[in-house]
């Protein structure tokens, strides 16, 4: 494949729970070099040590590098416990960054309703709720986003890392997801400037 400067291959072209090690390795021999770091991946002891074997160029996307523990990533929770665990995982994650000299990272806005798990069938590759209740939760859940933003922007500032934030969208859950609609970005943008944080733009969402 002809290397592209601006062109990056996100690792999720690989099967779930399949080894980063593993998929660096078929990029190298498939000449990409421009890479995003995905999250369906498993967790493997030593992330600096396998991404440093190769000279490519490293991005990375919120749920990377695995944690040992799964959990949902949500810095929007009404659950300061999931909050505060999302917030040390991003902050990990940019940490990282830093360390390998990955230019970007991108983080999920979070979610009105935490969910319990990812859904990985066939049927639903979407995550899954029990609780669906989120008339009464909106505007808790978009200022708990806007406080944690802060926070990561503020970071990523000290660590020379630049940051975006990820487009969300769905069909059928939209009562349950943030950063959907125009007016947010509107809103969003009150807060930070677009130097501070980028939007990354999911068409498929």
């Amino acid at each position: 494949m002809k290397k592209l400067k601006n062109i990056f291959v996100s690792t999720t072209f690989a099967e779930d729970n399949s080894k980063i090690s593993n998929v660096l390795s078929i990029c190298k021999n498939e000449n990409i070099s421009n890479i995003e770091l995905g999250s369906n991946h498993i967790y493997e002891k030593n992330f600096k040590k396998i991404i440093r074997q190769y000279d490519f160029r490293f991005i990375v996307h919120n749920y990377f590098p695995v944690p040992k523990k799964s959990f949902v990533v949500n810095i929007a929770s009404l659950n300061k416990r999931i909050r505060n665990l999302s917030l040390q995982h991003v902050r990990k994650a940019i940490n990282f960054c830093h360390e390998t000299n990955s230019k970007l990272y991108t983080v999920h806005p979070g979610f009105v309703v935490d969910p319990t798990i990812a859904g990985r069938s066939k049927k639903n590759y979407d995550f899954v709720w029990k609780n669906k209740n989120s008339n009464t939760n909106y505007k808790l859940a978009f200022k708990n986003m806007l406080s944690s933003l802060k926070k990561i922007v503020n970071f990523a500032k000290s660590q020379g890392v630049k940051v975006a934030i990820e487009t969300e969208g769905s069909f059928k859950k939209k009562n349950l997801l943030l950063m959907q609609k125009p007016n947010e970005y509107k809103e969003l943008f009150k807060y930070f400037k677009p130097n501070d944080l980028g939007i990354n733009l999911n068409i498929g969402h």
